[in-house]
C-alpha cells in the first residue's frame, strides 16, 4: 500500500513541476507592451567643461508600477534609476552612444531609446584685456587679447548689448557709436567651432562725453630675484568714473589683474627677460593707454655646492 501511495505522488509531481514551469515561462516570456514603458525624447544638457551632463527623457502616461531605467553608454551599463534622469560622463571631443533601457519589475525589457551624443571638451575662455579707444564723432573702438587656445577653433565673438546678444565678429575689434543719451552695457564672448560660447567678459559701459583714464606713471621693478619680481607705479588719474583697477600686460598679454598700485610676480622662468606695461581700468570699463614699459629680467640659479 505504501509502495503504491509513494508512485502515486511521484506521477502526480511529475506532471505538476512541467506544468508549473510552463505557466512561469509563459510569464516570464509574456511580452511587455513598449507604448507603455519605453523611455522616449532622450537629451542631454552637456557640462560647461564638456566632460558629462544630466541625460533626461519621458516615461508614457500610466506605466505599470516597478518601473526603472538601465543607462548604458557604448554598450556598458553605467547605471539604472527610478528616476526620470541621470549624469553621464563623457570624453571630450568623442562621439558616444547613449542607450537607455526600461526594466520592470527588475527584469529587463526589450523596449529603450537610443540618442548618440558628442563631448565637445571644454568650453572657451573668456575675453581678456578689453580695451577701449575713443575717437573722434562720437565713436569708440573695442579691441581684447587673442583668446587662449581650448578644445577647438575660434569661430568668431559674440557682442552683447545691454543683456542682448547684437552681433557676431569675425575680427578682434569693432568700432561702435556711443549713445547720444542714456548708456550702453557691452560685453563679449568667444564663439568656438563647436557652437560653444564661452563665459561673458567684463562690461563696459558707452556713455557720451565719457574720457578714458590716463595711464599710469612710472613704473618700476624690484626685488627681482631667479624666479619672482615685484612691480610698482603711481596711481592713474579717473575722469567722471574711478578707478577699479590694474592690468598688468607682459609681451601684450594681460597676466594679472589688481586693484592696488603694488603687483607681485611670482613662478617666473629663470634668466629670461620680459617687457611689462600697465594699464588702468575704470569703473565703466575704460582702458587707459598702457604705461611706459619696465624690463625685468631673472637672474640665473647659482647651482648647489657640492657635499663635502
Amino acid at each position: 500500500m505504501t509502495r503504491r501511495l509513494v508512485i502515486l505522488f511521484t506521477l502526480i509531481a511529475g506532471a505538476l513541476v512541467p506544468a508549473v514551469a510552463a505557466v512561469g515561462a509563459a510569464r516570464a516570456s509574456a511580452p511587455v507592451a513598449c507604448a507603455t514603458v519605453a523611455p522616449a525624447g532622450l537629451r542631454l544638457a552637456v557640462d560647461r567643461d564638456g566632460a558629462g551632463g544630466t541625460l533626461r527623457w519621458r516615461v508614457p502616461a500610466g506605466h505599470p508600477p516597478k518601473l526603472s531605467f538601465r543607462v548604458a553608454r557604448d554598450g556598458a551599463v553605467v547605471g539604472q534609476t527610478s528616476a526620470r534622469q541621470m549624469r553621464v560622463s563623457l570624453a571630450p571631443s568623442r562621439a558616444a552612444t547613449i542607450t537607455v533601457t526600461a526594466v520592470l519589475r527588475g527584469a529587463r525589457t526589450r523596449c529603450h531609446a537610443t540618442v548618440h551624443v558628442r563631448g565637445k571638451g571644454p568650453a572657451p575662455a573668456a575675453v581678456q584685456g578689453l580695451s577701449t579707444t575713443p575717437h573722434r564723432g562720437g565713436r569708440v573702438t573695442l579691441s581684447w587679447e587673442p583668446p587662449m587656445p581650448g578644445a577647438h577653433p575660434v569661430r568668431g565673438y559674440r557682442l552683447r548689448r545691454d543683456g542682448r546678444t547684437a552681433m557676431t565678429l569675425k575680427h578682434r575689434s569693432v568700432t561702435l557709436r556711443v549713445p547720444a543719451h542714456g548708456t550702453q552695457r557691452l560685453q563679449l564672448a568667444v564663439l568656438d567651432t563647436a557652437g560653444r560660447v564661452g563665459p561673458w567678459s567684463s562690461t563696459v559701459t558707452l556713455k557720451a562725453g565719457h574720457v578714458p583714464p590716463k595711464p599710469p606713471v612710472a613704473p618700476a621693478a624690484s626685488d627681482v630675484t631667479d624666479t619672482a619680481a615685484a612691480l610698482s607705479w603711481g596711481r592713474a588719474r579717473a575722469f567722471g568714473a574711478r578707478i577699479a583697477g590694474y592690468r598688468l600686460v607682459r609681451d601684450g598679454r594681460t597676466v594679472q589683474t589688481t586693484k592696488s598700485t603694488l603687483a607681485h610676480l611670482t613662478g617666473l622662468p629663470l634668466a629670461q627677460s620680459h617687457t611689462y606695461r600697465i594699464v588702468a581700468v575704470d569703473t565703466l570699463g575704460w582702458t587707459s593707454e598702457p604705461s611706459q614699459s619696465v624690463k625685468v629680467t631673472t637672474g640665473r640659479r647659482a647651482p648647489a655646492s657640492p657635499a663635502v
